[in-house]
C-alpha cells in the first residue's frame, strides 16, 4: 500500500480555498503499490512520511488558517466583550450604600434631572429608585443631584473603558493564539 497526495496546486482555482498555501495537501488516498500515479499526485510510501510532509509545511498553512480565521474569532471575542460589559452595565452602580440603575431608561432620567438641577422649577428632595425598586435615595438639592449624576456616568464610563482596553488588545493581535490569549476577568 501506498498514499497518494494531491496538494492544492492540483486543485482548480473555483475548487479550493483562497490563498491556502498550493504545498499543502488537498486530498489523500490509499491505493495499492501496483497503481499509477495520477499527474499532479505525489506518492508517499506511507503516514510517516505524509506526517512529516504535513509538519514541514505546517506554519504555512497555520499562517493562512490564522488569517482566514482571525477575523471571525476577533468578532466572537468581541461580541463575548460586549456581552460581558452589558453584564457589568446591568448591575447597576452604588450610591449612598444603594444599588441603582445604568439602564438607559435611567441614565436619560439622571442626564434629564442632571441638566434641570438648578432651576428654580425644581423641587427638592427628588426621589430616585433603587436598582430592586425596593428603596429609594433622597436628593436633598443640585449638589446631591450633582454626585449622584457622576457617579453613576462614572461608572458607566469605567464599564465601557475597561470593555475597550480589552477590545484594544484584540485589535492589535495578529493571530488566533493572540485573540484566545485575551481574558475579560471583570
Amino acid at each position: 500500500m501506498k498514499l497518494l497526495v494531491l496538494l492544492h496546486a492540483g486543485v482548480p482555482t473555483g475548487q479550493k480555498p483562497s490563498g491556502i498555501p498550493d504545498d499543502w495537501p488537498a486530498e489523500v488516498r490509499e491505493v495499492g503499490d501496483g497503481e499509477p500515479v495520477p499527474s499532479g499526485w505525489l506518492q508517499m510510501a506511507d503516514a510517516a512520511e505524509l506526517s512529516a510532509y504535513r509538519a514541514s509545511k505546517q506554519s504555512g498553512y497555520d499562517a493562512w488558517r490564522s488569517q482566514v480565521e482571525l477575523p471571525a474569532a476577533r468578532d466572537a471575542k468581541f461580541a463575548a466583550i460586549d456581552g460581558r460589559t452589558s453584564e457589568l452595565i446591568a448591575q447597576g452602580f452604588s450610591y449612598g450604600g444603594k444599588v441603582f440603575s445604568l439602564s438607559a431608561n435611567a441614565q436619560q432620567t439622571y442626564t434629564g434631572l442632571y441638566a434641570v438641577r438648578n432651576e428654580v422649577l425644581v423641587s427638592y428632595p427628588v426621589k430616585v429608585n433603587t436598582l430592586d425598586n425596593l428603596d429609594n435615595l433622597l436628593l436633598t438639592d443640585a449638589g446631591a443631584v450633582t454626585g449622584f449624576y457622576l457617579t453613576a456616568v462614572g461608572t458607566y464610563r469605567a464599564r465601557l473603558d475597561s470593555g475597550t482596553a480589552l477590545k484594544d488588545l484584540v485589535r492589535v493581535a495578529v493571530d488566533l493564539a493572540a485573540v484566545a490569549a485575551v481574558a475579560d476577568t471583570r
